[in-house]
């Protein structure tokens, strides 16, 4: 029997260990006096558990895909707004793998309960799911958390589809618009789309974009030998980052980066007109004559502060040169980051936000 590699280790690629015994009978007859089960899309077969019906439920199903079109519930038939008897609460939950995670005691890997088991929607042990709702409370279904953006807090009585898969991918031949806020021209209203409760629609929005489901900021500590904040590490040397930021806008930012260059090139050129004055004034000062008095001429130079003003010149005139290498770096930079059609230009040619 062939194996399907799972998050950290393999399961067989056929399931049998949750057939009903008549389903045990029956595939071992077939497969005593017919070719293997499910070759060339035959019936296979499988472990598929029994989805507990609502009466306002129609069901769609083949094998252990399911198209149930019924009343918002994401769990027994007293969840969601089904269980609280709510009108306008119109679903369409589309299913594959019902059960597919599910974890039996003492076993290393899930495996969907057989047809002796009776199971509700679980929107987290279910294979992969598209659940369309007109009224629902999308992110706690889906247990995803919220965030310090969404002045509602999280999504509560609203219309909503959620998408789930270990998976998922979102493709556009052309291009593809994540939006939000509402529609414009069309037959969209004069005064303004409405959302689906018929209520204003205050703002653009937010979109949030959060790997691993979670925002909760943390605190770090300034002082580099201690990698964790611990009681011995004074308020005034912690500091708070926060894990779900605002994305910065492209053009904005290279406009804040160009402003830094400039004011790099101003400096620049102070410390070059300063460093030009000191090697000029070592210079200077190692070969001043004195002019004496008494009729003789000139003296001869001081030969002491001479030889003190050798090393002052040789580092002006070193600082000189890192001067000019720090212009020619600056500009690079900018011609390299800043420049559109430079393959290092540090905006995205196909990505936009606002």
């Amino acid at each position: 029997m062939g194996l399907i590699k799972v998050n950290r280790g393999q399961r067989p690629i056929q399931e049998k260990d949750k057939l009903t015994k008549d389903n045990k009978r029956l595939d071992a007859a077939l497969r005593k006096n017919a070719r293997p089960l499910g070759l060339n899309g035959d019936e296979l077969i499988e472990p598929i558990p029994v989805l507990n019906p609502a009466a306002c439920e129609e069901t769609i199903t083949k094998g252990n895909s399911s198209i149930v079109l019924g009343r918002d519930r994401n769990g027994a038939l007293n969840s969601g707004y089904m269980g609280a008897t709510a009108t306008g609460a119109s679903s369409i939950d589309v299913v594959v793998g019902r059960g597919s995670s599910h974890k039996p005691f003492g076993k290393e890997f899930g495996s969907p309960p057989g047809s002796d088991i009776m199971v509700n929607p679980n929107f987290f042990t279910d294979a992969a799911r598209i659940y369309i709702s007109q009224k629902a409370d999308i992110d706690e279904y889906f247990g995803i958390c919220e965030t310090k953006y969404e002045p509602e807090g999280r999504s509560t009585a609203r219309s909503a589809i959620g998408v789930k898969a270990d998976c998922v991918r979102i493709i556009g031949r052309n291009n593809v618009k994540i939006v939000t806020g509402k529609g414009i021209g069309g037959s969209a209203p004069n005064d303004g789309e409405l959302n689906s409760a018929g209520g204003k629609i205050d703002g653009p929005g937010t979109i949030s974009l959060i790997a691993g489901n979670y925002v909760e900021g943390h605190t770090i500590t300034k002082l580099p030998f201690f990698k964790k904040v611990n009681d011995l590490v004074p308020e005034s040397l912690q500091e708070r980052v926060e894990t779900l930021q605002p994305i910065p806008k492209g053009d904005n930012l290279i406009e804040c980066l160009k402003d830094i260059m400039s004011q790099l090139n101003d400096l620049s050129s102070l410390v070059l007109a300063n460093s030009q004055g000191i090697t000029e004034l070592a210079g200077a000062v190692g070969t001043h004559f004195h002019e004496y008095g008494g009729g003789f001429g000139p003296t001869t130079n001081a030969s002491i502060l001479g030889a003190k003003m050798i090393p002052t010149y040789i580092k002006s005139f070193n600082n000189l040169k890192d001067n000019f290498s720090s212009t020619y770096n600056q500009g690079r930079f900018q011609t390299d980051f800043l420049t559109k059609n430079s393959p290092y230009y540090i905006n995205s040619r196909h990505v936009f936000t606002t």
